[in-house]
């Protein structure tokens, strides 16, 4: 039982896969309120005057109470939006920051989950141009909210922003360039901002590298932010700015400003340095959580010992995983799962197996350590794009070989390297199907990644190898279907 365990006994790793063989998810903002919790009295109803305050650019549109009726309106209202709320609060900078969508992405996964069925592609040619009706059906598709965002840069270049009577700066970020609409004693001009060109795609690091620029000139920067790995950024790189960061975020009634210096100088510098490790290694956007524990039990035990927050620490110090950082790692995985004493991840996946349960073990037994190695190399990849963020080149490499491949022209999770199962159990397996040529999931071994074998009674089979020297391996099945 011991060998059959070490292997992921499926075509993905169900510890950290939900069934239908997509990302584990969890609900993120818990970490949101704990960070808050830990910074005693960290909510603030002010913020200094004369500060700079960021925002992010989709999250402003997908939160416009109505679609307006062209996109020059659609234009007015986010600008007047943003305008009300940097005057309200006296700031005299105002940074509209986007994401860029290139094809091959890891944020894939979460971005296909959250759209809607299909797409629509829509070219805007003027100001008066209806905007679509499907409006969400519009900003499913990464190339429409690119086209918004440079749409946006264009109409704000011409609107008057001298009527708010103040001096003002207003920097908008679009593809990977940058320009700044500069109101000055009543004289308005458009530059190109030298130095915030840059190749991020997300909006959530890209954002600290116009806050480090803010803060050159501005002792205050607020953010205007929901997202929580841009909370965990903020709290990690506090003390490497030269301001005071806070972050804007909640919606609606529930809107709350909290104040990061007094939620870090709380943490402490050894959890805040490890806050981005723990994040990416416990879930977000791009990477896997682990079944059933949530961010409070996954930071509660990452900070029980400091050999798990100097591992957390390492984690993305580079985009290649470190050895000696991959081996604390196992065993902070062994005591997330109540098993500190384990020796290796397979041990206590073996010892929580003959403890459990529960109907469906496999789903509270760590994965295998063939399937954690994947899980870190990712983890590490997306912690190591959250620590550039200060940089305007990140040069990071292909996600491809760090715990994703790409198959077909899309990224797809590495689950493991290793077959699903040991040969003597995948033998087993056979089908005996007429009609659906094996590509179906009703073929038994298609529906377990397998290759069909002699001991198969099918017709027409479309599952076999296509060489008899091959016939004793099956291909690899990390991809998700």
């Amino acid at each position: 039982m011991r060998e059959i365990l070490s292997y992921s006994l499926g075509t993905v790793s169900y510890p950290l896969a939900s069934a239908d063989g997509s990302l584990a998810k969890t609900n993120k903002s818990a970490l949101m309120d704990l960070l808050q919790s830990k910074g005693g009295e960290c909510l603030v109803d002010k913020v200094p005057i004369g500060g700079a305050i960021l925002f992010d650019g989709m999250a402003v549109m997908q939160a416009m109470p109505s679609r307006p009726a062209t996109f020059g309106e659609l234009a007015e209202t986010i600008l007047q939006s943003i305008l009300q709320l940097a005057l309200y609060h006296k700031c005299t900078r105002i940074d509209f920051v986007t994401d860029r969508y290139p094809p091959i992405s890891i944020k894939s996964l979460e971005r296909s989950r959250r759209a809607d069925a299909g797409s629509q592609l829509i070219t805007i040619f003027s100001p008066d141009q209806k905007t679509p009706t499907q409006w969400k059906k519009f900003l499913s598709d990464g190339k429409n909210k690119e086209a918004l965002a440079e749409f946006l840069y264009v109409a704000w270049t011409y609107a008057d922003l001298t009527t708010v009577g103040k001096n003002l700066s207003l920097y908008i970020a679009h593809q990977n360039q940058c320009h700044c609409v500069t109101v000055m004693e009543g004289v308005q001009s458009v530059d190109v901002v030298e130095d915030l060109p840059c190749d991020h795609e997300e909006c959530d690091t890209r954002v600290f590298l116009h806050a480090q620029h803010a803060a050159q000139e501005h002792k205050a920067v607020i953010i205007k932010s929901s997202d929580t790995d841009v909370a965990v950024i903020a709290v990690s790189l506090q003390a490497d700015l030269p301001c005071s960061l806070y972050v804007f975020t909640g919606t609606g009634n529930r809107t709350r400003i909290i104040d990061i210096a007094m939620v870090s100088s709380a943490l402490g510098t050894s959890v805040c340095s490890a806050l981005i490790g723990i994040h990416t290694f416990s879930g977000c956007d791009s990477t896997s959580a682990f079944y059933g524990k949530g961010k409070r039990k996954s930071f509660a035990v990452a900070c029980e010992k400091d050999d798990y927050l100097k591992a957390f620490r390492s984690l993305g110090t580079n985009f290649d995983l470190e050895q000696s950082t991959f081996a604390l790692l196992c065993r902070y995985v062994c005591h997330l799962y109540d098993q500190p004493a384990a020796e290796h991840v397979n041990d206590a996946r073996y010892k929580a197996f003959c403890m459990a349960s529960s109907a469906l073990p496999e789903l509270s037994i760590p994965p295998t350590h063939d399937a954690l190695h994947q899980h870190c190399k990712g983890a590490n990849y997306q912690a190591a794009i959250m620590r550039s963020c200060l940089k305007r080149e990140m040069n990071a490499p292909s996600p491809a070989g760090y715990g994703w491949e790409i198959e077909d022209g899309n990224l797809h999770v590495t689950w493991m390297t290793r077959n699903p199962a040991p040969d003597s159990v995948l033998h087993v397996i056979h089908c005996s199907c007429k009609e659906s040529a094996c590509e179906k999931g009703r073929c038994s071994c298609f529906s377990a990644g397998l290759c069909c074998t002699d001991l198969c009674r099918c017709s027409n089979c479309a599952n076999k190898k296509e060489t008899e020297e091959e016939n004793d391996d099956c291909p690899d099945t990390d991809s998700e279907e």
